[in-house]
C-alpha cells in the first residue's frame, strides 16, 4: 500500500480497534522468527486479535503477509504493539492497524507497506531513547492523541513516517533520513496539519551514500523550536503553507517552499542548503536573527520589512533577497529595502537585493560591515558603513548627511576599501583610523568608482601622528586620501585608473568569459588576474577564461594592471555572477505511460544533460534522463509503478550537470496537464 493510499485503511481500523480498557491478552511473540498468522508464534497461543496487546521483543522478527488467502477480517490488528524487535511487511499491500505502539530499539520494514496508529483522546505512540527503524514501510500516526519521539528515526529505502497528530521531537542521537537500495526515491517524515515542537540540540541528516532525505510540514502544519538550544535539520525541509516557529535558541535547516516566519526576539533562525527558494506570505521577526550558513545559496521572499536586530552571511555564503509584493507601477523606482539593524557579511558572501536591482537602506543606527559583496544599491541615511578588507557594491552608493564611512588602514598594504560599480554620491563623515606611520607620498585608496563621486565627505576625521591627516582627494575613479599637503598626486592616481569590462555581461558556467582592459590600456603592458568574491583565482591570469562549477552562484570580476615607464595603474571590472542556467517549463502527461518534461537552458552552453524527476508528495511518478542541444527541447519520461496520477500539482526536479562539471538540483512545481 502506497502512503497516500495509507489513509484509505482509517475507517477500517476505527471498526476493528476495541474500545479503551478492553484488552483481550497480551500476546507476545517468541521464538526468533515467526509469522502474524501461526498461533505458535505467540504466547497467546492465537494471532492477536483488535482487543490483544502485541509484545515483539528485541532479537525477534514478526513477518506479516499480503492479506491474499486470508479472509478480511483477519488482516493484522492488535489494541496496542510494544516493538523492540522487527515487524516485516513483506508486500505492498501488508498491512497492520492498532490504537497504541511504543517503540524501543525495534523495526519496520517493508516495499512501502502501511502500518497504521489510530490514537484514541489522550492516547501517545512513543518511540524513545533507543530509536526506531522504517526501512521501506511507511507509518502513519493519526487520530487524537500525540506522537513523542526522544530517540533516533532512522528512515530509509523510501520508508515514510507520517503524523497527523501533535509531535515532540527531543533527544541527542539524530535522525537519519534518505539512502538505501534506491536513494533516488525520497525518504522522510511528515508533519500534516498539527505541530511538530523540537526541543533540545536535536538534529537530522542524510543517510551515508547521499539519497533524499527529507522532513515536509505541511497542510497548516507548524515547525517549532521551544528552547534556547540549537537544532540542526541537514537535510532538505519542505514546508508548503505553514509556519515556522521560534520560540528561543536557534533552528538551522534547509528550509524551502512557503510558510509564515514568527521568530521571537533573540532567536536565531539559520538558513543551509544549495539553491534553496524560501517564501513568506507572513513575517514577524522584530529583533530576531537570521543567517545564511556558510556556503548556502538561498533565495529568500518577504512581503514586508522584518525589523530583524542582525542578518548575517557566512563565509561563501549567498542570499538573494526580495522584499515586497510587487504590485503598482512597473515604471516605479522600488523603494528602499531596511532589512536589518545590524547586517554583516562574511568573507566571499553575497547579499543579493531584489536580483541585484533593489536598494539596502541604512536607516540611523543601522550598521552594515563585512569584505563581501552587496549585489544591489546602497543608500547609507544615517547608519555606518564598516568595511572588513574590500566591501563591493554592484549598484549605485549614496550617502546622506547622517551617514558615516569608517575605514582602518592596518599597514601599507592591509586596509578596507569600498568598491562600487554603479555612481557614487557622498555627503555625511569619512571616519578613518590607521595603525601604522605611512610614507609623507603615500596614497592608499580608500573608495574606488566607476566615475568621479558627486558630492565630498562634509566631515573627514582622520587624524595621523605628528599633527599630519589624510586628506580625499575626489578623481575619475574613485576617492584617495593622500597625506595633507599632497591630495594633487593622489588626484592624479585615482584619474589614471581605467575600469574593464567582461564579455558577455551575464556569465553563464560552462562557458567563457573575456575580460577586455579600459582605454587608458593602450599602449601599456598589460597583466590580468580573475577574482572569485574579490579575491585572485590562482591561475587564471589570462584576458579569457571558463566558467567553472566552483564559480556558481559567485560574483567574478578581472583585475588589470597597466604599466608604462616604470608607472603601475591597476583597475578591476564590474562584478558579475556566474549561472548554471536550466528552466523547466511545463510538464504534460501522455497515454498513461511517460510524462513530457519541457527544458531549457542556456544557448551558450550548447549541450545540457542530467536526471529528471516528477514527484507526487515526495514519491517519484517518472523518472528518466536528457541530454539536450541548447536552448533545450522536450523529455519523455518512462512512468514508475501503475498507480494514476491525479490531475494538479507535481513537482519536477532536475538534478542538472553541464559541461563544465557544474552540478545544480533545480526544482519547480507545475500543473501537470493531460
Amino acid at each position: 500500500m502506497r502512503r497516500w493510499a495509507v489513509r484509505s485503511a482509517f475507517a477500517l481500523a476505527l471498526l476493528l480497534l476495541p474500545a479503551p480498557g478492553a484488552f483481550a491478552a497480551t500476546c507476545t511473540a517468541t521464538g526468533a522468527t515467526g509469522s502474524w498468522y501461526s498461533g505458535g508464534s505467540w504466547s497467546c497461543g492465537a494471532a492477536p486479535t483488535g482487543s490483544d496487546a502485541v509484545v515483539i521483543p528485541a532479537g525477534s522478527t514478526m513477518t506479516i503477509p499480503a492479506p491474499s488467502g486470508y479472509p478480511p477480517h483477519r488482516e493484522p490488528v492488535a489494541a496496542s504493539v510494544t516493538l523492540r524487535g522487527a515487524l516485516v511487511l513483506t508486500d505492498d499491500d501488508s498491512t497492520l492497524d492498532t490504537s497504541s505502539l511504543t517503540a524501543s530499539g525495534g523495526s519496520i520494514s517493508g516495499p512501502q507497506s502501511a502500518v497504521t496508529v489510530t490514537l484514541r483522546a489522550g492516547g501517545v505512540a512513543t518511540v524513545d531513547a533507543a530509536g526506531m527503524t522504517l526501512d521501506g514501510a511507511a507509518l502513519t500516526v493519526t487520530g487524537a492523541g500525540g506522537l513523542a519521539v526522544a530517540g533516533p528515526l532512522t528512515i530509509i529505502d523510501a520508508g515514510w513516517l507520517q503524523s497527523t497528530v501533535a509531535t515532540s521531537w527531543s533527544g541527542t542521537a539524530p535522525w537519519t533520513l534518505g539512502g538505501g537500495s534506491d536513494p533516488s526515491v525520497a525518504s522522510g517524515f511528515e508533519q500534516t496539519g498539527a505541530q511538530l515542537t523540537i526541543a533540545g540540540a536535536t538534529s537530522a541528516k542524510t543517510a551515508a551514500g547521499a539519497g533524499d532525505g527529507v522532513i515536509e510540514v505541511d497542510q497548516g502544519a507548524t515547525l517549532a523550536k521551544q528552547d534556547a538550544t540549537t537544532s540542526t535539520l541537514a537535510v532538505d525541509v519542505l514546508l508548503d503553507a505553514s509556519t515556522v516557529q521560534v520560540a528561543a535558541g536557534a533552528l538551522i535547516g534547509g528550509l524551502q517552499g512557503n510558510a509564515a516566519l514568527t521568530l521571537a526576539a533573540g532567536a536565531t533562525l539559520g538558513l543551509s542548503g544549495d539553491a534553496l527558494q524560501l517564501s513568506s506570505a507572513g513575517v514577524s521577526a522584530a529583533n530576531a536573527t537570521i543567517e545564511v550558513e556558510p556556503s548556502a545559496d538561498i533565495e529568500l521572499d518577504l512581503p514586508a520589512n522584518p525589523a530583524l536586530r542582525l542578518l548575517r552571511l557566512g563565509a561563501g555564503a549567498s542570499l538573494d533577497v526580495e522584499v515586497g509584493d510587487d504590485t503598482g507601477p512597473v515604471d516605479a523606482a522600488p523603494a528602499p529595502e531596511i532589512l536589518a539593524d545590524e547586517t554583516a557579511l562574511a568573507d566571499d558572501a553575497t547579499l543579493s537585493i531584489d536580483g541585484g536591482g533593489g536598494t539596502l537602506e541604512l536607516a540611523p543606527q543601522d550598521a552594515l560591515h563585512g569584505s563581501g559583496t552587496l549585489d544591489g544599491s546602497l543608500t547609507n541615511t544615517g547608519g555606518t558603513l564598516s568595511p572588513s578588507g574590500q566591501l563591493h557594491v554592484t549598484g549605485d552608493f549614496a550617502q546622506a548627511a547622517g551617514g558615516t564611512l569608517a575605514l582602518a588602514l592596518r599597514s601599507v598594504d592591509d586596509g578596507d576599501g569600498l568598491a562600487v560599480d554603479g555612481d557614487v554620491a557622498l555627503a555625511g563623515t569619512l571616519r578613518v583610523t590607521t595603525g601604522y606611520a605611512p610614507a609623507a607620498t603615500a596614497s592608499p585608496l580608500v573608495l574606488a568608482a566607476g566615475d568621479k563621486p558627486a558630492g565630498t565627505f562634509a566631515k573627514v576625521v582622520a587624524p595621523l601622528l605628528a599633527g599630519r591627516t589624510w586628506v580625499p582627494a575626489y578623481g575619475s575613479s574613485g576617492v584617495m586620501l593622500s597625506i595633507s599637503g599632497s591630495p594633487a598626486a593622489a588626484a592624479a592616481a585615482a584619474a589614471a585608473l581605467g575600469r574593464p569590462t567582461l564579455r558577455p555581461v551575464r556569465l553563464v558556467v560552462g562557458a567563457d568569459a573575456t575580460c577586455v582592459p579600459g582605454s587608458a590600456s593602450a599602449g601599456r603592458s598589460v597583466a590580468y588576474q580573475w577574482l572569485r568574491g574579490g579575491k585572485p583565482i590562482r591561475g587564471a591570469v589570462r584576458a579569457r577564461r571558463l566558467v567553472v562549477a566552483a564559480d556558481r552562484g559567485r560574483l567574478l570580476a578581472c583585475r588589470v594592471t597597466t604599466t608604462s615607464g616604470g608607472s603601475a595603474s591597476t583597475a578591476t571590472s564590474e562584478g558579475a555572477r556566474a549561472r548554471s542556467v536550466l528552466a523547466i517549463a511545463s510538464a504534460v502527461e501522455h497515454d498513461g505511460r511517460t510524462v513530457a518534461v519541457t527544458v531549457h537552458c542556456a544557448a551558450s552552453e550548447r549541450t545540457c544533460r542530467g536526471s529528471l524527476r516528477v514527484l507526487i508528495a515526495g514519491r517519484r511518478v517518472a523518472v528518466g534522463h536528457f541530454s539536450l542541444h541548447a536552448p533545450g527541447g522536450v523529455v519523455a519520461l518512462p512512468r514508475v509503478g501503475a498507480m494514476p496520477i491525479a490531475r494538479g500539482a507535481v513537482d519536477v526536479r532536475a538534478i542538472y550537470r553541464n559541461k563544465a562539471g557544474s552540478v545544480r538540483t533545480v526544482e519547480r512545481r507545475l500543473a501537470l496537464a493531460g
